[in-house]
């Protein structure tokens, strides 16, 4: 346990691995243990996974797979569920085997100011028909 420790704190993906295939008969024969162990596993390889391609707008699966030593469709089921967990941003392109990722959309103070503007207007144009409708009313009548 020591060990797994140590390797989800040094985030040190091959460590753990290499505990799961020593330790394999205490780690997976109780079925709790099991589970947090899968658990921790997940939580590393998807911030491995962060880590590798988080400089990039396009990376190639085939340069992640090799940099965090996995092979390429155990790689690839990953980031696509990660994508659909919305974990991360972004579309698998399998035609050019590349990750293609979306930039993040930052809320503008701008964009905020413009809705309460035309909010302010709406209120002031109902304001303006209303007291129209009452100047027809009295003079027209």
């Amino acid at each position: 346990m020591k060990e797994v420790a140590l390797a989800n704190k040094q985030q040190n993906l091959l460590a753990f691995q290499k505990c799961a295939t020593v330790y394999e008969r205490e780690l997976f024969d109780d079925m709790v243990i099991r589970r947090h162990f899968n658990f921790l596993y997940n939580n590393l390889l998807e911030d491995n996974l962060k880590k590798i391609i988080q400089p990039y707008s396009e990376v190639q699966i085939d340069y992640v797979a090799s940099q965090i030593s996995l092979p390429m469709d155990r790689v690839l089921m990953k980031l696509s569920e990660m994508i659909l967990d919305e974990k991360i941003r972004g579309t698998l392109d399998q035609g050019r085997g590349c990750l293609i990722i979306f930039e993040e959309e930052e809320p503008t103070e701008m964009f905020d100011h413009a809705i309460d503007t035309f909010n302010n207007l709406d209120q002031v144009l109902d304001s303006l028909y209303e007291k129209s409708q009452k100047f027809k009313e009295k003079y027209y009548k």
